[in-house]
């Protein structure tokens, strides 16, 4: 996917839309701040924004086409002896982040 295509599920299936506008920058800090400055709108995970959309200084827009794509993944090797380290760090992971993030978790409570 493009990095200036936006994609959205409307429910029937992805809907791609092609963004233009006056302002990139390849650091989500810098897109963040952009934002809060008032630059326009951005495409940010939810641990960095959480914050400031919990204090109202930035609202989510369009909130019936979250984007649910972006993955947090482990991929290591499929030898039979992981390391216990790795694993542990797996697990932990797995444990921590799961189908909710503790940072939503806090906001929805």
């Amino acid at each position: 996917e493009a990095w200036n295509t936006w994609t959205f599920d409307d429910g029937t299936g992805p809907v791609r839309l092609p963004i233009k506008g006056n302002f990139e920058a390849n650091s989500a800090d810098a897109i963040y701040y952009a934002v809060l400055a008032g630059v326009g709108i951005a495409r940010l995970s939810t641990y960095l924004v959480n914050d400031a959309l919990a204090q109202g200084r930035l609202v989510r827009v369009l909130p019936d086409y979250a984007d649910e794509t972006s993955d947090i993944l482990a991929i290591y090797s499929n030898k039979r002896n992981l390391s216990p380290n790795v694993r542990a760090f797996i697990d932990y992971f797995a444990e921590k982040f799961g189908p909710v993030p503790p940072w939503e978790k806090e906001q929805a409570a």
